[in-house]
């Protein structure tokens, strides 16, 4: 087909995404049907009866059934009966399938060993894969490490789409990747942060904020006793308070946090760093003398102290490519394995 095979659609897929494929799955028509017969039949709902005869031959009524086979193959095929006909609603009933699918393998087969391996068996026959997961036994060691993934933190998305602006109106077919939920969808798998996790860290967010609006309903609390001065602090702290270099009280001068600021000439109120002779770091230098905030002599290198940060660096992935992911989960449309949602 012109090269267009598993590996130039996982090529695609990175050039898009700047997320790269590790393993690929190729599922056609007669894998749909070996598979869910292997698993005695996959559960699906409906919310109104569908009857497409001339295109998927699915003829369903409303509610809930268990199909396989040729009946399982029409189901994942048809999209007409659905909201707008559209490929986008079959894929929602794809993922709804593959949802209650999840579901049944977690609840009836994985705890079966002899079972489990006979659904392996029907997969290695039935599925194209690479050769990292290609035999029944690293698809069966595949499945028990899936297998321990609670069902609430798995879900199946559909990459956030626009009409195609390019167009005209009347007579969008296509879309496009929506510009701005798209690259939030993909920094977040760059990086490794569960969608169902964002929300809760959004909720425990919103309970944190309406704590901290509660408290100050309260009122002030006891106000804390007023703490030496920065250079009285940091002399303490290095066991030499008798320092008249870093106690400036001490040499007559007032504390930091009492000291009077005075604009300098030109009418600003700034303050200079530099470094004296013996000292390391920089040291804020008031109108009124110097501020000592080095660290003990003894580590001052020929060219003054250089600020270090210790935080880990983390290995940039490419040029637009966000270094974390969003700290909000974008509004996008996905089926829940946990739920069983009905086709509409």
């Amino acid at each position: 087909m012109n090269g267009r095979d598993p590996g130039c659609t996982m090529r695609t897929v990175k050039e898009m995404t700047g997320i790269g494929i590790n393993h690929f799955m190729m599922v056609d028509f007669n894998a749909v049907k070996t598979l869910s017969a292997a698993v005695g039949g996959v559960e699906v709902c409906l919310t109104k009866p569908i009857r497409d005869m001339n295109y998927s031959k699915l003829d369903l009524s409303a509610g809930e059934h268990r199909i396989q086979g040729e009946q399982a193959l029409a189901f994942l095929r048809n999209r007409h009966g659905l909201g707008n006909q559209s490929d986008l609603d079959r894929i929602k009933m794809q993922q709804q399938f593959l949802a209650s699918m999840m579901r049944q393998l977690k609840e009836d087969t994985l705890d079966s060993p002899t079972q489990l391996l006979s659904v392996a068996n029907a997969a290695t026959e039935a599925l194209t894969v690479d050769k990292g997961i290609g035999s029944a036994l690293k698809l069966t060691s595949l499945a028990k490490e899936i297998g321990k993934v609670d069902l609430k933190n798995i879900s199946f998305m559909t990459v956030p789409v626009i009409d195609n602006p390019d167009e005209p109106p009347a007579r969008r077919a296509t879309v496009v990747l929506d510009p701005v939920k798209a690259p939030q969808v993909f920094g977040m798998i760059q990086n490794d942060v569960s969608f169902t996790e964002v929300k809760k860290k959004q909720q425990d967010a919103k309970n944190a904020q309406a704590q901290a609006q509660a408290k100050l309903l309260q009122g002030p609390g006891p106000r804390p006793p007023t703490c030496a001065s920065t250079s009285t602090t940091a002399a303490a702290s290095r066991g030499r308070p008798g320092d008249p270099a870093l106690a400036p009280e001490r040499a007559g001068r007032a504390p930091l946090d009492q000291q009077e600021q005075r604009p300098r000439e030109g009418g600003e109120d700034h303050a200079h760093l530099r470094t004296e002779p013996g000292r390391s770091g920089p040291q804020a230098r008031g109108p009124d003398g110097p501020a000592r905030h080095g660290s003990p002599a003894g580590h001052a290198g020929r060219r003054g102290a250089r600020a270090h940060d210790a935080r880990p660096r983390r290995r940039l992935q490419g040029r637009g490519v966000p270094v974390t992911g969003p700290a909000k989960a974008p509004d996008v449309e996905k089926v829940e394995a946990d739920k069983q949602v009905c086709a509409k």
